[in-house]
């Protein structure tokens, strides 16, 4: 090959690679906007927290008791139907649901692509209210903390006993009512879909749920010692990848101890 010719396709080369780094550069710079424009929206949405109603349960929360700007939240997507704060890693987040279950598995609040997805609940298992016996949230597990990689980071350092830690609870709202949630176990799962296999209603698999959580041969099993799970307790959990292996779960069961301020008779 010439001399002129091995110019000819080293510039080309050059000029190739400039525009392939151009590329990615631009990629990135359009993922942290958009992941930005979410952070903002999300600090915007959630504000200080109120203290608890004492007086007898009511059908509806004082608004004053919601921090939430579902309005607000409701312009941005009017799938967002709830928000969880999570006092362990003091984040908040929206819970969206969509017809299609799995639509906010890479999707942010606004629809559009994103690694870190949304923290959302599947439409073919659990209502838009929190009133189900067991409501199964879905978020991922990221590196920097934020989902549900905080919380799983946190739970080994969490005394589960302690019932006056605020870390050992999250909060469902929704915009008329909450939920104050005591996380009572924690570990590592399989990936079967909880909902389909163990049915929350029958005393049998509800023990049987508890049971296989404790004795999974993978990661080590987090629980209460004096705050056990009973039979008729409302659950949330949170699902999310094993930090350590992705084709596992980990999986963090909170029994509903409070609604709308007014402590649960269990």
């Amino acid at each position: 090959m010439k001399q002129g010719q091995q110019r000819t396709l080293w510039a080309t080369v050059l000029i190739l690679g400039l525009v392939i780094a151009a590329v990615c550069i631009g990629i990135l710079v359009w993922l942290r906007t958009a992941q930005a424009k979410v952070d903002q929206q999300l600090e915007t949405a959630s504000s200080s927290q109120t203290e608890a109603s004492s007086e007898a349960i009511p059908e509806q929360a004082n608004p004053d008791d919601i921090p939430i700007d579902f309005d607000y939240l409701h312009e941005i997507n009017e799938d967002i139907y709830g928000w969880i704060e999570l006092h362990a890693t003091e984040q908040g987040y929206p819970v969206l649901s969509n017809e299609d279950p799995d639509h906010y598995l890479h999707l942010d609040i606004n629809g559009n692509y994103s690694v870190s997805g949304s923290i959302y609940t599947q439409s073919t298992y659990n209502k838009t209210d929190f009133s189900d016996p067991c409501m199964l949230i879905y978020g991922h597990d990221l590196s920097n903390g934020t989902m549900f990689g905080g919380i799983q980071r946190a739970i080994p350092r969490l005394d589960l006993d302690d019932a006056a830690d605020r870390d050992n609870y999250f909060t469902l709202y929704t915009p008329t009512s909450y939920l104050t949630c005591r996380i009572c176990a924690a570990g590592v799962f399989n990936t079967d879909h909880i909902l389909y296999y163990y049915d929350f209603e029958d005393k049998a698999d509800f023990e049987r749920f508890f049971a296989d959580l404790a004795s999974y041969p993978i990661g080590t099993p987090y629980a209460s010692s004096d705050f056990a799970p009973v039979f008729g307790d409302q659950l949330a959990i949170l699902s999310t990848c094993y930090a350590k292996d992705y084709n596992q779960r980990f999986l963090i069961v909170g029994v509903v101890t409070e609604k709308n301020g007014v402590p649960v008779s269990r």
